[in-house]
């Protein structure tokens, strides 16, 4: 979204930023209270780590390029817009990935152990 803003108009696209990152932030504290607490990171702990940093990325990124001169600013933001959405493509099948292997062999330890159940 905050690509689609005009490059100059840096307080618009902070205020993007800002919010996407406090609404990750929310999102975090909503979903921590309601699922169990345990000492080691999630798979979605690990996934909102990565947003965070994302979006973090991406408003250092807002800032910075206002440095540069308007042709050269703009080249970068397409640049970066670019490679953001590759990494994030990428970053989300190789999630997609992650969570259907841990799921398959969950189903396959609980298949076995039902199985060695069944027959003894």
């Amino acid at each position: 979204i905050v690509f689609c803003l005009p490059v100059p108009d840096l307080s618009n696209r902070l205020q993007v930023t800002l919010t996407l990152l406090l609404t990750a932030v929310a999102f975090k504290f909503v979903v921590s209270d309601s699922l169990p607490r345990v000492s080691y990171l999630t798979i979605l702990d690990k996934y909102l780590l990565l947003c965070f940093a994302f979006l973090y990325t991406v408003t250092l990124e807002c800032g910075l390029v206002t440095l540069l001169d308007n042709e050269t600013m703009v080249l970068v933001d397409r640049c970066f817009a670019l490679g953001a959405i590759v990494l994030l493509l990428i970053w989300h099948l190789f999630i997609f990935m992650y969570v259907r292997s841990v799921l398959r062999d969950r189903a396959q330890k609980k298949s076995r152990t039902e199985h060695e159940g069944t027959a003894l």
